[in-house]
């Protein structure tokens, strides 16, 4: 999952797009986290989800990394 995104960060580096593909990555990938019990990393990559909504410039994309499912 790491690798996947990483490779969806260097497709979208330094473009805008309203892409909503990596920050539902980061989103799923820290769900697994959790699951897993490692709260420490699912919150560091919480972090990179927030950035990639932010970046998105989509409104629903902010809500749906604010609000937990």
């Amino acid at each position: 999952m790491h690798g996947e995104l990483e490779r969806l960060e260097s497709v979208h580096a330094g473009r805008p797009h309203r892409d909503n593909t990596l920050w539902r990555a980061y989103l799923d990938l820290v769900g697994k986290e959790l699951e897993q019990g490692h709260i420490d990393v699912a919150v560091r990559i919480w972090h990179d989800a927030y950035g990639a909504a932010l970046e998105s410039g989509s409104w629903e994309s902010m809500i749906a990394v604010e609000t937990p499912s």
